[in-house]
């Protein structure tokens, strides 16, 4: 599985792209994910996939070249299912979406607080005004990988 979206002409690995995003939240309902343009759709899909990437796992990669922790091989010989990790990429993007902030701007959203940033060595200027409640995301995100990680018989190492 490699799925790519593209941000302003550089292409990002990702666990979901636009179109399994697009069939995830269709079916949601009241969803405001098609209220955003395909850049911010892209954008939370990159931010849910580092977030998954930013933890270590039991195991080891299927490939020593894949771009991206997954999918892994446990001890046991039991592969991750790609469909499910697609699934969980969508919900964490869904939920960044839904909740990436409770204030500072109109919109309500995260990226709204952004008032410049940069690619190389990542730098990211806040709004003077931005107030930005990030509690509870990563509760929820190590909820969702455990329950994952546990669902597809593999190791938990969160």
């Amino acid at each position: 599985m490699t799925k790519t979206v593209i941000i302003n002409d550089i292409e990002y690995y990702v666990y979901a792209d636009l179109e399994d995003a697009r069939i995830y939240n269709n079916a949601i309902v009241g969803s405001t994910w098609n209220d955003k343009s395909e850049i911010e759709q892209s954008q939370r899909l990159v931010q849910a996939t580092r977030k998954i990437d930013s933890y270590s796992y039991a195991g080891q990669k299927v490939s020593a070249d894949q771009p991206l922790k997954f999918p892994r091989v446990m001890a046991s010989g039991k592969v991750s299912d790609d469909d499910v990790l697609t699934q969980l990429c969508c919900q964490i993007a869904t939920f960044y979406n839904d909740n990436g902030s409770t204030g500072g701007s109109d919109s309500g959203d995260f990226l709204s607080n952004v008032e410049k940033y940069q690619i190389g060595d990542l730098h990211v200027d806040f709004k003077k005004d931005a107030t930005i409640d990030l509690s509870g995301i990563d509760d929820f995100i190590e909820g969702a990988l455990k329950e994952w990680l546990s669902s597809q018989g593999m190791e938990i190492w969160l």
